[in-house]
């Protein structure tokens, strides 16, 4: 595969583009405050904050501590090598599937996913998932090709890959259950093999047990249950997650990236029904059709980012159907080209939203330059938006410099007081705050605006001083 090691530069040079150029999101925040403090602080917060396993938290907490570096590029750089480490999987297991031609069109097409390179930009767990699921199941199809001690090997590979998957994100779940289903099948794979596959993965989900019954018990994901769903755009971030880059989406791209994916794997099953082929398209479609399912039976679950580790599987049933020679070359041309440009999209509305997040880093930049002793740091929002605060007022503001939520019985403490309070909130919330500060004889002063797909707003508030006052803009 002469082509891969271009593709493996090439994922390098687009996963490493403006790595720590956008502010960490509230969900990277969210890994950030998981990560840090001591090692038992880890294992708390995980359960009370997280809906995944500690494996991803533990690592990223010795990434901090062992080189003393918590900057967004820093923390990011892991996810970026996994990243193209899973481009070089997707050749792998394409390889196993189709050949050396298959191979390069997939690592292409993987080196340029919008999709895997959000993943592989993020502080966060999804990334090393895709690589786990993909790496083992191209170990078990190797497995299956070989013979003796080389058997072992691959297997012994494929079930670590498996239970680091799944130690990774639950989500991995979605394509294990399915591959333990055609391990239990192989009858390449000695009965004794089949038996450890199942009781190793077993016993790893049944580890894994309690915390998921507690991280759900606790309600993480329940926001999905009061969000309003819009289906066209749920399906289409679901069915084509292998382009749900972190812009903007617009429903129309997802949907006919999700048919070109559609056509791939109806045409690799039709024209090439070998049992390889059928394994890679149930893996392709397993995460979101399960995902549809959960959905359908009450339960909100249509992400994105729960779908991400079929997106590896979805490259590969695309490449393999485009060099299968079950269709017309023009054809097979125009699906690839086809499925090109809406990467080149996704890519180019990705690089020019590098910093879509809410900005959280110029906000409390802004807060540095004018903040006074005695100042308080107020959040609007949840948990979330607080974590997001604490990461850049641990790296920009002072020492002890009170950082807390709105809702926080401190900031009551503050108003009696009459300190300035200087408010970070959504826009949508901006009158209530003014009206909230009205009635404790508070009124804003100054208002800066952070435009985003996350759009921000600053709120420099001041005790009223026998009259009222206008407040002025700022950019």
């Amino acid at each position: 595969m002469a082509a891969l090691p271009v593709c493996l530069v090439l994922a390098l040079v687009v996963f490493s583009h403006g790595l720590g150029v956008s502010s960490l999101f509230v969900d990277e925040a969210a890994s950030w405050h998981a990560a840090v403090g001591s090692l038992g602080q880890v294992f708390t917060r995980v359960r009370a904050d997280e809906v995944a396993p500690s494996t991803y938290y533990v690592l990223l907490h010795e990434w901090i501590y062992r080189f003393h570096d918590d900057s967004e590029a820093w923390m990011r750089l892991p996810s970026m090598v996994a990243g193209v480490a899973l481009v070089g999987a997707v050749a792998w297991l394409a390889y196993l599937v189709s050949g050396r031609l298959a191979a390069s069109l997939a690592a292409l097409l993987a080196a340029l996913d919008p999709a895997i390179l959000n993943y592989a930009q993020e502080v966060r767990a999804y990334v090393f998932a895709m690589l786990g699921v993909t790496v083992a199941v191209a170990a078990v199809l190797a497995a299956e090709g070989s013979v003796s001690r080389r058997r072992i090997r691959w297997f012994a590979l494929a079930l670590v890959a498996a239970v680091a998957a799944y130690s990774f994100h639950y989500t991995a779940g979605l394509v294990l259950l399915p591959l333990t289903a055609y391990v239990l099948r192989s009858r390449a794979l000695s009965r004794r093999l089949r038996l450890v596959w199942t009781a190793v993965l077993s016993l790893t989900a049944l580890a894994w047990l309690p915390l998921l019954h507690a991280q759900l018990g606790a309600g993480h994901n329940a926001w999905l249950g009061t969000t309003e769903r819009h289906w066209a755009a749920d399906l289409g971030q679901t069915f084509g997650a292998a382009l749900s880059g972190r812009a903007p989406e617009t429903p129309t791209r997802l949907l006919i990236g999700a048919a070109i994916i559609g056509a791939g794997i109806g045409i690799s099953l039709l024209r090439s029904p070998g049992t390889r082929v059928k394994l890679v398209a149930a893996y392709a479609v397993a995460p979101p059709l399960a995902l549809l399912v959960v959905t359908l039976c009450g339960q909100p679950a249509l992400l994105g980012r729960y779908a991400a580790v079929g997106v590896p599987f979805m490259t590969v049933a695309l490449a393999v159907a485009a060099v299968s020679g079950a269709l017309p070359r023009f054809v097979a041309a125009a699906l690839v080209v086809a499925w090109l440009g809406l990467e080149a999209l996704g890519l180019h509305a990705s690089y020019e939203t590098i910093g879509h997040y809410a900005d959280m880093r110029a906000v409390v930049g802004e807060v540095r330059s004018r903040i006074r002793p005695g100042d308080v740091f107020a959040g609007v929002g949840d948990d979330a938006i607080l974590f997001s605060m604490d990461y850049y007022a641990t790296r920009l503001l002072a020492p002890g410099t009170p950082v807390i939520l709105a809702s926080d019985p401190r900031e009551q403490e503050a108003l009696r007081a009459r300190r300035t309070i200087w408010t970070v909130t959504p826009p949508l919330s901006s009158r209530q705050l003014h009206a909230a500060l009205a009635a404790e004889r508070y009124v804003a002063v100054a208002t800066w605006t952070f435009p985003a797909m996350q759009t921000l707003e600053l709120v420099e508030a001041r005790p009223l001083a026998g009259g009222t006052s206008d407040a002025q803009s700022g950019g």
